[in-house]
């Protein structure tokens, strides 16, 4: 059919091309592979946030199961109430505070820790 076709110096023009070819898909397949480990590796980790958001709203939601069933629990009314002691508690506190060691502290920090104070 193509006895008489000159395929004059294609021999030393196509030299390589085929190994060229090979190493441009193998290039693609491993660019390919490295995309779908990369998209794995995300995947992996936003499964892991759903889990630990699933498993931090199911400990709330047990811990609120827990509270409305103690909130279900009938109070005991009566007509006398505890005496009060705040005052007797706040008197000891004020007199435990008093005696504390609250170190040295300079006129600059006090204005400062006032305007702060004021600022907030």
């Amino acid at each position: 059919m193509t006895k008489n076709v000159d395929w004059g110096d294609v021999k030393e023009k196509a030299a390589g091309v085929g190994k060229k070819l090979l190493d441009d898909i193998n290039k693609s397949q491993q660019e390919a592979d490295d995309n779908m480990a990369s998209r794995l590796n995300i995947w992996r980790q936003a499964l892991q946030m759903c889990n630990a958001d699933r498993d931090a709203f199911w400990t709330e939601a047990k811990a609120t199961h827990v509270t409305l069933k103690k909130m279900m629990t009938p109070v005991e009314l009566s007509a006398e109430a505890p005496k009060w002691t705040l005052g007797k508690e706040l008197s000891a506190y004020l007199a435990s505070y008093g005696s504390t060691d609250k170190g040295d502290v300079t006129k600059a920090e006090t204005t400062q820790n006032t305007e702060d104070f004021e600022a907030w």
